[in-house]
């Protein structure tokens, strides 16, 4: 699955690129990485969602480049679940949306850490900020981890893509949402020990 395109840039690409250089960074943190793909292999949402689940005391952090009806959609935007009894702030209020689904019982965690990833990024970045916003991706309603979906920018926007396709920012996103990843951990332990 390339996932979104423009030309022969593929989301698959420049998303698992960021993904190897936030491993790199978080492993030089000392921290445990479990990636859901190493190489150009296709992983189901379902597949990406069992190994979260699997792995004790962890988060998952989903990234991915975004696509539009629209070339002039851009900007960074990170998704967390929508809690139970509310509704997906992306689709739109259905009734099947806020009545079926439980959540996952992380909705702090999973606001502190888009929280953490979003407001890192935007601070670091001249980008839109299309904010933080509430929905039922597969990926996030089957996680029973603290967990977010972060798209970096809009393949499908020229201007996005630009930057997208550079080295250079691939790296300082990676170097963005690593420190995000670092500094939520520390808040973690901290709240532990004032517990």
């Amino acid at each position: 699955d390339r996932g979104a395109a423009i030309g022969y840039v593929y989301e698959k690409h420049l998303a698992l690129d960021t993904a190897r250089r936030v491993e790199q960074l978080l492993k030089k943190e000392g921290l445990k990485v479990i990636m859901t793909r190493t190489t150009d292999v296709f992983i189901t949402l379902g597949g990406r969602v069992a190994i979260a689940n699997q792995t004790p005391n962890c988060i998952f952090v989903s990234l991915h480049f975004n696509s539009g009806d629209s070339s002039a959609a851009t900007g960074i935007e990170t998704f967390a679940l929508s809690p139970q009894g509310s509704s997906s702030t992306f689709m739109g209020q259905r009734t099947s949306d806020y009545a079926q689904f439980s959540g996952n019982n992380q909705d702090g965690a999973n606001i502190a850490l888009a929280t953490a990833v979003h407001g890192q990024v935007i601070h670091r970045f001249k980008v839109v900020d299309r904010g933080i916003k509430r929905a039922r991706w597969t990926v996030l309603t089957g996680c029973q981890k603290p967990g977010i979906l972060f798209e970096g920018g809009f393949v499908t926007s020229p201007s996005d893509c630009r930057y997208i396709a550079s080295d250079n920012y691939r790296k300082a996103l990676s170097d963005a949402i690593a420190d995000a990843i670092v500094n939520y951990r520390r808040a973690l332990g901290q709240q532990r020990v004032q517990r």
